[in-house]
């Protein structure tokens, strides 16, 4: 593939689908993502953390330095340094994308696209990002249990896999499973996109119940996280009708 046909490649995320149409550029072990919307004027390149490569292959300050010095910077809460392409400049954008997996990576094989179009998630949580918060730096069970009333009226975005809810791992032997709060901390955790899916809180727990989950992680690996067990949503479940009612109730 010649940065041409990525150029061109690129030219369709400001051309079609909608406000949030990403394309995977990976070669081998690494990886970049390249983001924008139609009708757009530029776009966004976010090269791999080293957090989500293989340990032997994590990047060096030497490696960091030279994306630096190719104008990607920090963009938080997400993990990776972006840097904005305008749309006369996708030529370059292209060249720079391939020549820093093979250089700065030390990425072989050939280059695998992947294009996923869709609208930007309008999904927030404020309140129950706030009531973790809370409940972190309180450690009481008023605060618990206001984290368990904001989850409980939450819409919480799910991934889901092959149809099904997402399993992140397993606890003594039970399936562990995730939501976020927001596209945000979705993002950091996989800047490559989820297939995410909006769930109430109340509902959720329930179905979580039902497959015996052995804890369910929120915002896994971002800035604001937790983890409510099994006997926790146990608890959540059981006095939903009494001290925790919702407005869905």
């Amino acid at each position: 593939m010649t940065p041409r046909d990525l150029a061109a490649a690129l030219q369709r995320l400001l051309d079609e689908g909608s406000s949030d149409n990403r394309l995977v550029i990976q070669r081998g072990h690494a990886w970049m993502v390249a983001r924008g919307c139609r009708g757009g004027s530029e776009l966004a390149l976010e090269a791999t953390a080293s957090h989500y490569l293989p340990n032997d292959r994590k990047l060096d300050a030497e490696g960091v330095n030279e994306l630096r010095s190719r104008g990607f910077a920090p963009h938080p809460p997400q993990r990776g340094l972006r840097r904005r392409y305008a749309r006369a400049d996708l030529r370059q954008a292209a060249h720079e994308a391939t020549a820093l997996l093979s250089g700065v990576y030390g990425a072989e094989g050939e280059l695998e696209l992947t294009f996923r179009f869709g609208d930007a998630e309008p999904t927030t949580n404020p309140r129950l990002v706030m009531a973790m918060k809370e409940t972190a730096a309180r450690r009481d069970q008023p605060s618990r249990f206001a984290l368990y009333r904001s989850l409980l009226a939450a819409t919480l975005l799910v991934p889901f896999e092959d149809g099904d809810l997402r399993v992140f791992g397993d606890l003594t032997g039970l399936e562990v499973f995730g939501c976020f709060t927001d596209g945000a901390m979705s993002d950091r955790f996989e800047p490559r996109g989820q297939d995410l899916r909006r769930l109430l809180g109340g509902p959720l727990v329930r179905r979580l119940l039902e497959r015996k989950a052995g804890s369910l992680l929120l915002n896994p690996g971002g800035t604001v996280r937790g983890e409510l067990y099994r006997n926790e949503l146990e608890s959540m479940a059981s006095a939903r009708s009494v001290a925790f009612k919702t407005p869905d109730d």
